[in-house]
């Protein structure tokens, strides 16, 4: 199995068909890290540095002053130029569809090119022969372990292949850096060990969330979180004076997450490279140590109200938080490394992360479908798992399932509430219920609020982008 994967979409890791080579402008470093690029020569690795992650740290960090040596089954200049997101952090709407045009027209040269064997694969491996890595990290300061296979479900992934790459890879690569002496090991974890995938489990016991809160067994069914958890478990018990490691748990680095309602944060391209610049530019004086590394403010494209979703979901948990801060604490970073996150930083556009230009043509598809359905004003329950917008449904009002005073309150935990949801809308006159494509899995999860469905309304359109049920 490869290095990292890096052709496949990710969530708190690293890996994407949309890696970034370019992100539409310079990270710039601070006054106070000059003196240390003129110093600074340690050597990285980068396990899945040709990734979407792997990409941004490669460029902000050279801007820095280290080395870098990427680990990848696929790397090079040709594969930076055809991955590379050209303008997909820009804040103009015309340059990110022509970046969205150019993501496609180069993921298809990219699988074109691996297939006649003019971008070659190399022998980088994360599940190689111990030895074989370690003779790659000899010499290093530090390995940063990107790879991995990311988000639940990945299709033609069963749960085992997850466990091979995502904990048994990483075991190999950390047991290979100590065994090449390697002083420092960096593991990009994620927020996902809160339990975070499983809204309605969450033990949460103070906002922010510290690194301390109690991890489940079992976060949730998203085996992602569960191995992460795991392998963190693992470094706490393997890491030594001699290769130290530390954790950074992410979420949505580089990108604003597009589901903001739930318990969810995002990180910054200059904030993503400062948190893993301030790890590896200070001292350790510990052998492991997990840190959450987010943004301090949320930034999302939308008004978010996030202390009312607090109070709603969570209203008996003790809240330090104030306005629209993120609800993971970065204090633990700062007081110990001096990670100073920036406030409105750049952010490749989600539309580059989670579909290609081909998802934007089924978009505008599903678009002209609604308008020929239902007619101007009329008001439609939206299931889409927030991955739409609000374009899809321009002139007619989007209600999400399930809301509370039109914010998106999470899914369902079970067939009844999603019952007595769906009837307390259609009285308050909701006309069409909107399945898409994204959250085409609540017809086989939901099966009785499903069959109440289809005994009570008339389906009036379904297709492989949408199931449209009529509620008048």
């Amino acid at each position: 199995m490869s290095s990292s994967l890096s052709n496949r979409p990710c969530g708190g890791s690293d890996t994407s068909p949309a890696s970034i080579g370019a992100c539409g402008g310079r990270f710039g470093a601070s006054k106070r890290t000059k003196g240390w690029q003129r110093l600074n020569s340690k050597k990285i690795v980068i396990t899945g540095g040709s990734g979407l992650v792997g990409q941004i740290l490669r460029k902000g960090l050279r801007k820095k002053g280290y080395q870098i040596d990427v680990f990848d089954q696929y790397r090079g200049w040709m594969l930076n130029v055809l991955r590379a997101k050209n303008f997909g952090a820009s804040s103009s709407k015309t340059a990110v569809n022509f970046s969205l045009w150019l993501n496609s027209t180069f993921s298809r040269l990219e699988t074109r090119w691996i297939q006649s064997g003019i971008i070659k694969r190399t022998t980088d491996d994360i599940l190689d022969k111990r030895s074989n890595l370690v003779q790659r990290f000899k010499g290093s300061d530090a390995v940063i372990h990107l790879a991995a296979l990311a988000h639940a479900d990945l299709p033609g992934f069963t749960e085992e292949d997850y466990r091979r790459i995502n904990y048994d890879g990483a075991v190999n690569v950390f047991e290979a850096a100590k065994e090449a002496k390697t002083p420092r090991f960096v593991f990009a974890s994620s927020v996902a060990v809160y339990g975070t995938h499983d809204f309605h489990a969450l033990q949460i016991e103070q906002f922010p969330i510290l690194e301390t809160n109690r991890l489940p067994v079992s976060p949730d069914e998203n085996i992602y979180g569960v191995l992460k958890n795991q392998f963190e478990d693992y470094l706490a018990e393997n890491a030594s004076a001699s290769t130290k490691a530390v954790a950074l748990r992410l979420d949505s680095p580089g990108h604003r997450v597009p589901y903001p309602e739930g318990l969810a944060a995002s990180t910054s391209i200059e904030n993503l490279v400062e948190g893993f610049d301030c790890v590896l530019r200070n001292k350790w004086n510990f052998n492991f140590e997990a840190f959450n590394l987010v943004d301090r403010e949320l930034s999302w494209k939308r008004p978010i109200d996030v202390q009312k979703i607090i109070r709603e979901h969570w209203p008996g948990v003790p809240n330090f938080t104030t306005g629209n801060a993120v609800p993971f604490s970065t204090d633990k970073l700062s007081s110990m490394f001096g990670y100073k996150p920036i406030p409105n930083g750049r952010y490749i556009d989600e539309q580059l992360l989670y579909g290609d230009y081909d998802w934007i043509k089924r978009l505008r598809r599903v678009t002209r479908e609604l308008r020929s359905l239902t007619s101007p004003g009329d008001r439609l329950i939206v299931v889409d798992d927030c991955a739409w917008g609000p374009d899809v449904t321009t002139g007619r009002a989007a209600i999400p399932f399930i809301e509370r005073d039109g914010q998106y309150w999470g899914p369902p935990p079970d067939d009844e509430t999603a019952i007595q949801e769906l009837e307390r809308l259609r009285r308050t006159g909701a006309a069409f219920m909107v399945f898409g494509w994204p959250a085409f899995w609540w017809l086989d999860h939901y099966k009785g609020f499903i069959a109440h469905l289809k005994a009570k309304y008339p389906c009036v359109r379904e297709n492989k982008r949408i199931v449209v049920f009529d509620l008048r």
